[in-house]
């Protein structure tokens, strides 16, 4: 029903010479992995014998990758201290939409403050320092696992890990050099992004702990 998503008209009238007619559909309307045929008809408007020519398109609307997984080792660890093994796989899409990339992330308690741990790209793996879960939730970690084809259409899974504090500020300070030095001797990004957001998560959770109630 095209009136009800429709955010143009969907009968229009014009006068001699060429027109463009548009046809505006509201966000998110279509239904991934569906096609869909659009008819156009014209018709000479007040004649007593009006003539009609149509044409048509046809639209498939792309889907996201889809079925697959996340497997994160160890399951249990020590921020800036574990390195954690996250490996996502078994995703499958249409063979006109490859490659498949994809990102990891990690987020302790909104998924709106997620930390990403591997920047977009065609590996699937990576090895990662996270930081720690909240002490309220038995620290407990979420990592995400988003899958995009080439056409930008994504979906996601997640594993649950728990991440513990550093045992110390000293052990937090000592970890976090060493992993700074190590991303700017070997011009890693990601490890340097895990290594702030670790280290970030540390800060927060003792200013929160420490406030009063």
């Amino acid at each position: 029903n095209l009136t009800a998503i429709a955010s143009t008209p969907l009968v229009q009238s014009f006068g001699v010479g060429k027109a463009v007619i548009q046809l505006s559909l509201s966000a998110n309307s279509l239904n991934s992995g569906m096609t869909y045929a659009l008819q156009l008809s014209a018709s000479y408007y007040a004649t007593s014998n009006p003539v009609t020519a149509y044409a048509q398109v046809t639209l498939v609307i792309n889907s996201p990758p889809v079925q697959g997984q996340l497997k994160v080792s160890p399951t249990h660890g020590i921020s800036l201290s574990t390195s954690f093994y996250l490996n996502t796989f078994g995703w499958v899409d249409d063979a006109s939409d490859y490659p498949i990339s994809y990102t990891l992330s990690s987020f302790s308690y909104n998924v709106t403050a997620s930390s990403l741990l591997k920047s977009l790209g065609i590996l699937q793996y990576a090895y990662a320092y996270i930081g720690q879960g909240l002490s309220v939730r038995n620290y407990t970690v979420t990592c995400v696992a988003t899958a995009s084809d080439i056409y930008g259409c994504s979906d996601f899974v997640t594993s649950i890990i728990r991440v513990h504090p550093p045992t110390s500020t000293a052990s937090l300070q000592s970890s976090m050099l060493n992993q700074l030095t190590l991303a700017s001797e070997t011009s890693n990004p990601d490890l340097t992004l895990q290594t702030s957001s670790a280290t970030t998560s540390y800060l927060n959770a003792a200013v929160c702990s420490s406030a009063p109630n």
